[in-house]
């Protein structure tokens, strides 16, 4: 299969994506939904953000990424969802539904600065961005390996000293996997970064299904000056309880390159 019919599967399921992100406005605006409504979101726009990444579509990958962080500052409690916020995440969508058409057809992509702007004020939690006037209607490879333990995966990283504060283990922390655990580890290639990756939130997927950290591999870390901010160095490692179903796993990583 070339890469033009890969890609075209990407955009089919960026309209079910979208099919299925529409289906749950409804029950938001009905004040019917529970976690899942909101994870199942974040999820749709995380998946659209992946491939958007993998296949150069710029525009599309930095919208989806302003997007879905909101949602997860939503789907953590960070923020808690009002009918205003409900109301912006709905025109984010109509915005996200033209960036998508506009990089299937080859077409020139929509003006999202005004809608990026309330995004990023929205997460900050400014509520006067999620009350703002509704917009105008608009026109290297990383391995991959699943096994008991270990399991190895590459994947890309993101905003490391985030990575560090965020997710690094408890001092009373586990030491060692368990003995049927699965064992989660991390190991960018240098240039990882550049295709737009989310690690903290690829970590607190795992986080959620019961994973832990273990450890951090900082081998590759240079000294402080000579560190490049778009340079992946870190590698981690993480426990995840066995009961959790290998394939939930491999959700995490859906749009990473390769698999061995």
């Amino acid at each position: 299969m070339d890469l033009d019919a890969i890609q075209q599967i990407f955009f089919q399921e960026c309209e079910e994506g979208l099919a299925g992100m529409e289906g749950a406005f409804a029950a938001l605006r009905a004040e019917n939904y529970d976690a899942e409504t909101i994870n199942g979101i974040f999820r749709a726009v995380h998946s659209i953000k992946g491939g958007a990444g993998a296949f150069g579509h710029e525009r599309l990958q930095a919208y989806t990424h302003q997007y879905e962080t909101l949602l997860d500052l939503l789907r953590s409690g960070a923020l808690t969802l009002t009918p205003a916020l409900t109301n912006l995440i709905v025109a984010a969508f109509d915005m996200l539904a033209d960036h998508v058409a506009a990089a299937r057809d080859s077409g020139e992509a929509p003006d999202d600065g005004v809608m990026l702007a309330r995004l990023i004020a929205a997460a900050s939690g400014d509520e006067a961005a999620e009350t703002a006037a509704p917009l105008a209607p608009t026109a290297a490879e990383d391995e991959i390996a699943f096994t008991p333990a270990p399991i190895s995966l590459g994947d890309d990283f993101d905003d490391l000293m985030a990575l560090l504060g965020d997710v690094a283990p408890a001092a009373d922390a586990p030491a060692a996997a368990g003995p049927h655990d699965w064992l989660v580890t991390f190991k960018p290639t240098p240039n990882a970064l550049d295709n737009g990756g989310e690690p903290l939130l690829l970590l607190r997927e795992l986080s959620r299904m019961g994973g832990r950290v273990l450890s951090c591999d900082v081998a590759a870390l240079p000294p402080l000056a000579s560190i490049d901010p778009e340079v992946s160095y870190l590698a981690w490692s993480i426990a995840v309880p066995a009961n959790v179903d290998e394939d939930d796993i491999r959700s995490v990583f859906e749009f990473t390159d390769g698999c061995a």
